[in-house]
């Protein structure tokens, strides 16, 4: 997994993997997804950016936004996330 890199490393870095990949394993590079886990300091905006270096897929770690100490904060917080992130990833 490519973790934390988005833009110009993490393009070069999938597409290196997508060339090799395929030579050592005999899948096709359709037959590979990338995911990852957006850095901290990632926004919602940044979601075409990811997908245009090749990411399938990004894990949000809502441990980057605040502690949370309760099951209604956490509730919250996978609301606020879902709001934030899932909502405009889906309009893509």
């Amino acid at each position: 997994m490519i973790d934390g890199m988005i833009g110009d490393v993490c393009v070069s870095t999938i597409h290196e993997m997508e060339i090799r990949l395929p030579c050592r394993t005999w899948f096709p590079p359709e037959d590979f997804e990338f995911s990852m886990s957006p850095v901290a300091s990632a926004t919602p905006a940044d979601l075409q950016r990811y997908r245009d270096a090749g990411v399938h897929e990004l894990y949000l770690t809502p441990v980057f936004h605040r502690q949370v100490r309760t099951a209604a904060e956490v509730t919250t917080l996978l609301e606020e996330l879902a709001r934030a992130w899932v909502e405009p990833a889906a309009a893509l």
